[in-house]
């Protein structure tokens, strides 16, 4: 239960946040339990087998790139299919350094690898160097 990007799973965090809040006084703490500890235990214990199954289903790895994908070892189709991907990846990582090299260009801070909806995996050169590249090009 590690992942910044699913809010179910924070719920327990948030819970604890909760008990061990010092108020000062002893009303406050009452009104903590009475507004907010009391429904959101009843929730979390609702919630529980859910994410459970979230935890078990989904690849949580793979929020961190915006992506809900089905946890490759659930499958043995999925696993082959996440080894192509990572390998495809890797490839990119690897064509990415290379056109870097080629290109004599600093690796993440001229010349980016980028994921986009629009285009797909695409490389984006920085503001000075395109114009470098314009430049030279009309020489």
């Amino acid at each position: 239960m590690t992942t910044p990007n699913c809010s179910l799973l924070q719920l327990s965090g948030l819970i604890e946040a909760l008990k061990h809040m010092n108020t000062n006084t002893e009303r406050g703490q009452e009104l903590i339990q009475e507004v907010y500890l009391r429904h959101l235990e009843e929730h979390a214990t609702s919630l529980d087998k859910y994410a459970e199954m979230v935890e078990q289903t989904l690849d949580l790895s793979e929020l961190d790139r915006h992506n809900y994908a089905i946890k490759p070892d659930y499958d043995p189709r999925l696993q082959k299919l996440a080894d192509q991907i990572s390998a495809a990846r890797d490839g990119l990582d690897e064509e990415h350094r290379d056109v870097a090299n080629d290109l004599n260009l600093e690796l993440d801070k001229k010349l980016h690898l980028e994921n986009s909806t629009a285009y797909g995996y695409a490389f984006r050169l920085t503001k000075n160097v395109r114009e470098l590249c314009t430049w030279h090009r009309a020489v």
